[in-house]
């Protein structure tokens, strides 16, 4: 069995918790200010590599990583 992950976001906050489990730890719940980086953090939790998409560049600018 893999992660499952599943992403919400508070109406009132606008803050995104993710949840993950995989059938054999207890589950990890992370909440964080995007769906990427609650579950890049739920992934870490599980000792996987996190997925976290590079920032769009703003127009004049660049992106930081």
């Amino acid at each position: 069995m893999g992660l499952s992950t599943r992403c919400h976001r508070d109406q009132l906050t606008g803050l995104w918790t993710a949840t993950g489990e995989d059938g054999e730890r207890p589950a990890v719940t992370v909440t964080a200010g995007t769906a990427d980086e609650a579950a890049a953090l739920v992934r870490e939790a599980f000792g996987l590599a996190a997925y976290r998409p590079r920032r769009r560049c703003h127009p004049g600018g660049s992106a930081s990583t």
